[in-house]
């Protein structure tokens, strides 16, 4: 059985309006899907920063200054996920390349690194389709066609 299950992602962030930027100017990021572990972590992470609430999508909107204290606490748990499940291409500031260890470091990249959690966990996710797809079929082989 061949199953639709990719070990790494092309992602193309939102960040800083990267999306709108020329093909040859835009950060891209590849991403590998979390472990059952860290994922784990990073759900019980953005369930506790979104008051209970599970949503990827909203991580980015957690960069409004009134959610800081929400992206710090995701940050400080969930972190050291990014080095290492991504790796940043196109991505330069005055000193030179930057890198996902330097993305936790700065407060510049606060935003861009909540984007790429929730996309992580996007990726790291099943969606219904695959569940439904892995879900035991029933066996036709002894039903009589008509």
């Amino acid at each position: 059985m061949k199953v639709s299950f990719s070990r790494l992602v092309s992602y193309t962030p939102e960040w800083n309006d990267n999306a709108e930027a020329p093909e040859a100017e835009q950060v891209k990021v590849k991403l590998k899907p979390l472990e059952v572990a860290d994922l784990i972590v990073l759900m019980d992470s953005m369930s506790a920063a979104g008051g209970g609430q599970v949503d990827p999508e909203s991580l980015t909107a957690m960069a409004d200054p009134n959610n800081l204290d929400q992206m710090k606490h995701l940050l400080e748990a969930c972190g050291e996920m990014i080095p290492k499940y991504c790796v940043i291409e196109g991505l330069e500031d005055e000193a030179g390349p930057v890198t996902a260890e330097d993305l936790v470091k700065f407060p510049f990249y606060m935003e861009l690194s909540a984007e790429l959690l929730g996309k992580l966990a996007e990726i790291s996710m099943p969606t219904e389709v695959e569940e439904k797809n892995s879900a035991p079929q029933p066996d036709t082989a002894s039903t009589p066609i008509l």
